[in-house]
């Protein structure tokens, strides 16, 4: 998450991941919580090569639609506003996930309800 948040999808393995996740979604792979610490980068590795792990809930095989894709995104910036997640950042993630702008997820509705969600979640117990 820390990661993400402090080079931001400008480096070649932020826009990576950008794009990684459309194509993803393209091919009907919709992660059930797809948060940064679901998403994983082999430091080793080349730019594009992201795994996705704890995948309960997780689905193949059927389209993803403008409200999964927006909640997938959603729940990506949620975990990374800790972390210090910016509307540049955002609107550039939105911008190589979906090329076409078919979806219009829009950066600024998409960090306000990421805001507003922390805000108002419940603490955490142990």
């Amino acid at each position: 998450g820390e990661w993400f948040a402090q080079k931001g999808v400008q480096q070649a393995r932020g826009a990576a991941v950008a794009q990684w996740t459309g194509a993803l979604h393209d091919r009907g792979i919709l992660h059930a919580d797809y948060r940064s610490d679901h998403v994983y980068l082999d430091p080793a590795g080349a730019q594009d090569d992201w795994a996705l792990i704890d995948l309960d809930g997780s689905r193949t095989n059927a389209p993803v639609i403008q409200p999964q894709a927006r909640r997938a995104i959603l729940q990506l910036v949620q975990s990374l506003v800790p972390h210090g997640i910016n509307l540049v950042a955002i609107r550039t993630f939105i911008d190589l996930y979906d090329r076409e702008r078919k979806l219009g997820i829009k950066a600024e509705d998409i960090l306000q309800t990421a805001h507003e969600n922390i805000k108002n979640r419940p603490p955490k117990t142990k």
